[in-house]
């Protein structure tokens, strides 16, 4: 097998994949990009080929396996989070997503579907955070205004990291250095 090299469109930098392979992170300037669009599937002819055809059929977004292939690829210690829930450490915190849901505004319908929070309260009141839904993120930011962005605007949305800040559409979240580092990449990584 022939090893290959990838190189980013925006710096030249070496592009590493994660992910399972669908996606590539720049070493230099941390650029994400979609490699494949999925896994090879039957040939064309075959009987268990399907043309895409079906008009009905929508492609669904795995945000479970999403946070957790974040998670492995990004935390290298569970005690680098103090902020952040999601993938294994959000399952041994469900009364986050309780609190998400009642101070961040999420509704009924997402109550159930919630993949990430990020509490950045000094005693875990999770009055200051975000969340990840199937629908978008809603988010109470630092100086108290509460946003919902669906997933059409958050493609469009400017994520930025300034030292132990992450800001969401112009949204700023206060977290550790270390701990704005990963979710700045993890949120970045949503937008692909």
């Amino acid at each position: 097998m022939e090893a290959i090299s990838m190189k980013c469109p925006n710096c030249m930098g070496d592009v590493v994949p994660f992910g399972n392979g669908v996606y590539g992170r720049c070493t230099s300037c941390d650029s994400v990009f979609k490699l494949k669009d999925g896994e090879a599937g039957p040939a064309a002819g075959s009987e268990d080929y399907d043309d895409g055809d079906d008009e009905d059929e929508e492609e669904v977004f795995d945000f479970e396996q999403f946070f957790q292939d974040a998670y492995d690829e990004y935390v290298e210690d569970e005690s680098d989070l103090s902020d952040a829930y999601f993938a294994e450490r959000l399952e041994d915190n469900r009364s986050k997503v309780r609190a998400a849901v009642e101070h961040f505004g999420i509704d009924d319908d997402d109550a159930d579907e919630v993949y990430c929070v990020v509490d950045t309260t000094i005693f875990g009141s999770c009055k200051v955070g975000f969340a990840v839904t199937v629908s978008g993120v809603y988010l109470v930011d630092e100086d108290g205004d509460s946003a919902f962005i669906d997933w059409d605007d958050y493609d469009e949305c400017r994520i930025e990291r300034d030292g132990g800040k992450v800001i969401i559409g112009g949204h700023p979240f206060i977290m550790s250095n270390d701990e704005a580092k990963i979710m700045a990449r993890v949120m970045r990584d949503l937008q692909e």
